[in-house]
């Protein structure tokens, strides 16, 4: 079986996921903030899904992911601009991204909705998915410390992380090895 290289999400892509999601309607703008905590928080889509309005401390900029990969505890930072997203749709209590009837998100609906606005912003892929690697990317980009990605992301081990950045930019090790010579 073949397995799909990954696609993640830049900040040019994501300037053309906030215009393609940048309706005033209710759908729009909890769609919106649910893919800007996944991407600025690196959160994975079920992780991002079973948030509940108690586990965000917008004070403290801080997100508690109760139940992560391997059954997990971890605090995350929420920095202002998915706090800003989450604005207009955060509960008083409860689930945070719902459907009109109050009930939780499914991962499916997220599955079918990116397909559909990969087609809207015309790129053959998008996933939820991509938003975790994305932000691990930026947290590169930015000289983040690999500990920090590593506890970010949830990642039992710092190795785990080296790979997961290394495949997602190869082309960063090819400049770096370009540049030293």
């Amino acid at each position: 079986m073949k397995t799909r290289p990954p696609v993640p999400i830049t900040p040019d892509l994501w300037a053309q996921i906030r215009l393609a999601l940048g309706g005033n309607d209710r759908i729009s703008r909890r769609n919106l903030a649910l893919l800007s905590v996944i991407y600025h928080c690196g959160l994975r889509l079920n992780e991002a899904l079973q948030l509940q309005r108690n586990d965000i401390d917008i004070t403290r900029k801080q997100v508690r992911v109760r139940c992560g990969k391997g059954r997990k505890f971890r605090v995350v930072a929420i920095p202002h601009v998915a706090i800003d997203d989450l604005a207009s749709v955060l509960p008083q209590d409860g689930w945070v991204f719902v459907t009109a009837d109050g009930s939780p998100i499914l991962a499916s609906y997220v599955r079918s909705f990116m397909a559909r606005l990969a087609h809207r912003i015309g790129v053959e892929r998008l996933h939820a998915h991509g938003g975790r690697h994305g932000h691990a990317l930026f947290l590169a980009s930015q000289n983040v410390p690999l500990n920090l990605i590593r506890d970010q992301l949830g990642h039992s081990n710092i190795s785990t992380t080296d790979r997961y950045i290394a495949r997602l930019n190869p082309e960063a090790r090819v400049r770096a090895i370009d540049e030293a010579y």
